[in-house]
């Protein structure tokens, strides 16, 4: 998609990507699938059956009611331009406060992994999920700005490339 700058100026491009419903409803899926397990597991006399059971559902269930919740919306999940991107978690974020932006994994789930000139800025402005999360992702030794692609319909590999290719 091409926007102009409205005063006649130089051309932006914009990227956007929206989550997929098939793939949200395939997660979904999955996450009830597990929900269901849990339930299962809670229902045995086996003490580590319950506690895994327990944890199960809760991971779980947590998943499957973001998904769901994800569902009806129908904003962009990602917007990337020239200046920088917007992701409906995260937020906006200037290419200005990147240093880089590369695919990164843990368990074999690839990610997007937006290292940051200042990630104490981005904290501090960031709503306190993000804080706690960010803080956790920076304890496994990646930037607290990063985000999944499993919603949308792109790879990791395609969206770095896209923001690489916006950034310039």
């Amino acid at each position: 998609m091409t926007e102009s700058d409205g005063r006649g100026g130089k051309l932006e491009t914009t990227t956007v990507y929206k989550s997929s419903i098939l793939r949200t409803l395939l997660l979904a899926a999955g996450a009830g699938f597990f929900v269901l397990v849990g339930c299962v597991l809670m229902l045995t006399t086996e003490a580590s059956s319950m506690v895994v059971g327990a944890m199960a559902f809760v991971f779980f269930g947590s998943c499957w009611v973001l998904l769901v919740l994800q569902l009806p919306r129908r904003k962009p999940e990602l917007v990337i331009t020239d200046r920088g991107f917007t992701h409906r978690r995260l937020g906006s974020v200037d290419w200005a406060d990147v240093d880089r932006v590369q695919v990164s994994s843990i368990g074999g789930q690839a990610f997007v992994d937006v290292a940051l000139r200042d990630p104490a800025a981005f904290l501090a402005r960031s709503s306190p999920l993000i804080r706690v999360l960010g803080r956790l992702n920076q304890g496994l030794g990646f930037s607290p700005a990063v985000f999944s692609t499993q919603t949308m319909p792109a790879s990791p590999d395609e969206v770095v490339a896209a923001m690489r290719h916006h950034r310039g």
